[in-house]
């Protein structure tokens, strides 16, 4: 559990050194050119079958894809693509989550009650109340 806490911390305390203002781009073929060099980096290091990748900044919407959607069928990845995500869910969570906390809307104590609608059953773990901590953690049992 502790460790679980140490590095839920170090990653809270990671993402507020790296989320310094950033200038947006500016120009729409600037910003192309970032995703594209990115993108190829990620891809083809990663050994992937295929990828999608959205970039939104402002009103700029790039979309790449690369590969194929599974090996063998030369069919590339596009905007209305079935992809199967698995535990990154959990990832998008917590990214969610952490950004919630930086503007003060949650607290890491705070009870899973507190935003549970009006008379929803609530469960508890060892007769203690389910709190975000132990949902980001996966230590509430549920």
């Amino acid at each position: 559990m502790k460790r679980c806490l140490f590095l839920s911390a170090a990653l809270y305390a990671a993402s507020l050194t790296s989320a310094q203002a950033v200038e947006p781009i500016t120009d729409p073929a600037f910003a192309s050119d970032v995703v594209d060099r990115y993108a190829n980096h990620i891809f083809y290091g990663s050994g992937a079958t295929g990828m999608a990748l959205v970039a939104i900044d402002g009103n700029q919407r790039v979309f790449r894809s690369f590969g194929e959607t599974r090996p063998g069928n030369n069919i590339h990845p596009q905007l209305d693509s079935v992809v199967r995500i698995a535990s990154l869910t959990k990832l998008m969570t917590s990214e969610m989550l952490v950004k919630l906390l930086d503007q003060g809307v949650v607290k890491l104590n705070d009870p899973l009650s507190k935003y549970a609608p009006p008379g929803a059953r609530v469960p508890t773990y060892q007769g203690a109340p389910i709190t975000l901590v132990n949902l980001a953690t996966h230590t509430s049992a549920l």
